[in-house]
């Protein structure tokens, strides 16, 4: 929070001093003010715009449902938190399909947005909303991308059992060969994440007779095993991130619909079965995304990263305490953009913001966006 307060008190023009620093309460208020008087607000980078929907993971069976503006036409880079603005917020369970279209519809009412496309992870409630409000929907390449590996690779035993013997590996946490084991692998989102691990396997099957004891070997000689497996694995997985680093950067257009088709067939339709399986899913992905163009000449954004970072940013502020849910502090999210890029502050008059947005205001956001948390339901229950 200081680095938000820093920002702050750098925009107000005021220098405090190490001795006199406002209190963690004072710059949180502050910035939620601030977070709350942006929320919702376009400027003229959002003139040709696409949205970003997601919600997040759950937080005591409820979800942060995150609206975000985005320029149409791909960048020439991965999107950054300086290039969206945050449209829409708001919390509560799982939504359907209706509920995203009303979201949607109340974000390009209230801002005055007219987007080109929705983007987004694929999710049911998420494509129909779109559908619903009248958008063409893209699904992103990353997690499209997961689901394809997942469908041709989950199933099939050599790689379960790879799966399962790396899983085991967990046992030697607290053993001296520790400093072996593989990087996390996390069951939420275990496909987008799966080349540090292979990329790990690749290097342990290359030095095992080099560099490690044999009582080493012995525990991790499953990688030997499935030697064939990780080294296709590994092929595949470059290919894939050469096709995921294009997309992200220079956006979907019929040249980079190309480029990724000639990089597939020279290096995944030469290969195993399972590797062509893969290269062909992807290859209809892309297909499926640029029919949705049209005749269009644009390069569209596939990649909604950025709003996964954005789940990450809010995730790494929230209370260890899990009853805590979330609270006024997502705010904090509308700032974001903003604070990445200073020059942008430079602009904005934090002092009328701070003034004309009162900490009335944020509570009356609060008691109409957030529902109350187990901690203040479990402190009602047990109160005398």
């Amino acid at each position: 929070m200081k680095i938000n307060g820093e920002v702050l008190l750098g925009a107000l023009g005021i220098d405090c001093g190490e001795r006199f620093y406002p209190s963690f309460n004072t710059i949180k208020t502050w910035a939620e003010k601030c977070g709350l008087s942006k929320l919702g607000k376009r400027d003229k980078s959002l003139k040709d715009c696409c949205l970003i929907v997601d919600e997040s993971i759950s937080v005591n069976s409820e979800k942060l449902l995150l609206v975000l503006g985005a320029p149409s036409n791909a960048t020439g880079y991965p999107l950054k938190a300086s290039d969206v603005r945050v449209l829409g917020m708001s919390v509560g369970p799982s939504r359907k399909g209706q509920d995203i279209s009303d979201e949607i519809k109340s974000v390009t009412d209230s801002t005055g947005v007219n987007p080109s496309y929705v983007l987004g992870d694929g999710g049911r409630n998420l494509v129909s909303g779109s559908s619903l409000a009248g958008y063409t929907y893209h699904l992103d390449c990353s997690h499209t991308i997961a689901n394809i590996l997942k469908a041709v690779y989950g199933s099939t035993p050599d790689f379960q059992d790879l799966n399962e013997a790396i899983g085991r590996t967990r046992h030697y946490a607290l053993s001296r060969y520790a400093y072996l084991m593989p990087p996390s692998m996390r069951s939420i989102a275990r496909y987008m994440n799966i080349t540090q691990w292979i990329y790990w396997a690749v290097a342990m099957n290359r030095n095992a007779s080099i560099k490690m004891a044999p009582a080493e070997r012995r525990m991790y000689s499953f990688l030997q095993k499935h030697a064939s497996l990780v080294d296709e694995l590994a092929e595949v997985m470059e290919c894939i991130n050469q096709v995921l680093k294009m997309l992200k950067c220079d956006g979907l257009s019929v040249r980079t619909m190309d480029e990724c088709r000639k990089l597939i067939f020279s290096r995944m339709m030469l290969s195993s079965t399972n590797a062509r399986k893969v290269g062909s899913a992807i290859i209809s992905y892309l297909e499926d995304e640029i029919s949705k163009m049209g005749d269009s000449d644009e390069s569209h954004i596939i990649s909604s990263d950025i709003i996964e970072s954005l789940f990450g940013y809010d995730k790494s502020k929230m209370s260890k305490n899990k009853r805590a849910g979330f609270t006024s502090q997502v705010l904090i999210l509308s700032m974001k953009p903003y604070v990445e890029n200073t020059s942008s502050l430079d602009a904005m008059d934090i002092k009328n913001m701070l003034e004309s947005t009162t900490v009335n205001d944020v509570d009356n956001w609060r008691k109409t966006n957030l529902m109350p948390s187990q901690m203040m339901k479990r402190a009602f229950a047990l109160s005398a």
